[in-house]
C-alpha cells in the first residue's frame, strides 16, 4: 500500500510539472494592453485619429512585442476606409499609430481603432460631428443712397468650417471677413442703381453669395 501512494505521488509531481510546461505560444504576453485615442484636427477641415498603445508585462523588457493594429473609418452610410498594420514596440512598450484624415462633411464621421498583442485587446472610437451647411444671413444687403461713402453692413456666417474669407465681384464694394462675420463697406458714392455680389468660401472651399444693391 505504501508503495502505491509513493507511485502516485511521483506521478502527480510529473503530471504538475508537465502542465507547467505547456503553453499556448503567447504565455509571455501577460499583463496589460491599453489605449488612448484622440482626434487631431488638420487644416481645411480634415480630422485624424492618433492612437497610442502601451504594453507592460509584468517582469520582462516589452522590447520586440508585436502590437496589431487595425481602423475602419465609416460615416453611416457608406465605408470610407480600412486599414492594418503591425509594430513592435520598444523599451518603452508604447507605439502611435495616426489614421487616415479625412474631411469633415455632413454626416458624422466613426474612426475605429483597436490594437492587440496575444489575447490582450482595446478598442476606441474617434466620432467626427457633422458640420451644417455654410450660410450667410442676410442674403442680400442694400445702401441707401443716403448712406455715405464708407458706410458699413454686416453679414452673419454659420455652419462650414472656419476660418472664413470674402471676395468682392467689384472695387467699389469692400468686404473683409473676421469671425463669423463679413463687413461689406461701399467705397462710392451710391446711386441704387448698381449691383455686386460678395463671395463667402470656407476653409473646405464651400461658398455661399451674398447679393450688393448699391
Amino acid at each position: 500500500m505504501k508503495i502505491f501512494f509513493s507511485l502516485l505521488r511521483v506521478l502527480t509531481v510529473v503530471i504538475v510539472f508537465t502542465v507547467q510546461g505547456c503553453g499556448s505560444g503567447d504565455g509571455d504576453l501577460i499583463g496589460s494592453l491599453d489605449m488612448t485615442a484622440t482626434k487631431v484636427d488638420d487644416s481645411g477641415g480634415y480630422s485624424h485619429a492618433e492612437s497610442t498603445v502601451t504594453y507592460k508585462h509584468p517582469t520582462k523588457d516589452p522590447t520586440g512585442t508585436e502590437i496589431s493594429y487595425s481602423e475602419n473609418i465609416y460615416t453611416p452610410t457608406i465605408r470610407i476606409s480600412s486599414f492594418s498594420q503591425t509594430k513592435k514596440v520598444n523599451s518603452s512598450g508604447a507605439i502611435t499609430f495616426i489614421s487616415k484624415s479625412v474631411q469633415q462633411g455632413t454626416e458624422p464621421i466613426f474612426i475605429d481603432v483597436s490594437a492587440q498583442t496575444g489575447s490582450l485587446t482595446q478598442f476606441k472610437r474617434i466620432t467626427i460631428p457633422a458640420i451644417a451647411s455654410l450660410s450667410a444671413t442676410p442674403t442680400a444687403v442694400a445702401f441707401l443712397v443716403t448712406d455715405a461713402v464708407g458706410t458699413a453692413k454686416t453679414v452673419a456666417i454659420s455652419g462650414g468650417i472656419s476660418p472664413y474669407s470674402a471676395s468682392s465681384s467689384t472695387p467699389n464694394i469692400g468686404v473683409s471677413a473676421t469671425g463669423a462675420s463679413v463687413s461689406i463697406t461701399n467705397n462710392v458714392l451710391i446711386t441704387g442703381l448698381r449691383t455686386a455680389t460678395i463671395t463667402i468660401t470656407d476653409s473646405a472651399g464651400k461658398s455661399v453669395n451674398v447679393s450688393v444693391g448699391y
